[in-house]
């Protein structure tokens, strides 16, 4: 089964987000398989919702702030990767329309996505959760690092 998310820290709600974006949390999802919606915890919930991003202190991570359906913190270590999707179990949008992220819940593999109000947030959210994701430093040059396996 999948475990119930542990909860939100409560100094989260006083601390100052990286990012923050309001828009739509669109569901959950078992692992890659779009359709497979997790229906346990409220984690499948579709529901209007404040997305934050804290690259400080120490909860790094993503903080999904839900009137009327639980909060959901995920720490940075148990986000797996982010990118832009055109669905998920049951809401279909254009190509990129959604941000996805995958992650960890103990040892189940989920994938979540969100759609921001504004389509400009789109790429913000992603390169906020990018840098929590893969937090080495960027060369300016914008070549690979020697530790970068591209």
């Amino acid at each position: 089964g999948i475990p119930a998310p542990a909860p939100v820290p409560t100094a989260l709600y006083d601390a100052e987000p990286t990012l923050s974006a309001e828009g739509m949390h669109v569901g959950t999802v078992r692992g890659e398989d779009r359709l497979d919606r997790v229906a346990v915890h409220g984690l499948g919930l579709r529901s209007r919702a404040v997305l934050e991003v804290h690259d400080a202190g120490t909860h790094r991570g993503l903080l999904v702030l839900r009137p009327g359906a639980a909060n959901l913190f995920i720490p940075a270590d148990d986000l797996v990767e982010a990118g832009l999707s055109g669905g998920i179990a049951g809401k279909f949008v254009e190509p990129g329309g959604l941000v996805a992220w995958g992650w960890r819940l103990g040892d189940v593999e989920l994938t979540s996505a969100f759609r921001p109000d504004r389509p400009e947030d789109r790429d913000r959210l992603l390169a906020a959760l990018q840098t929590i994701i893969d937090p080495a430093p960027a060369d300016p040059a914008g070549r690979a690092g020697e530790g970068d396996p591209r």
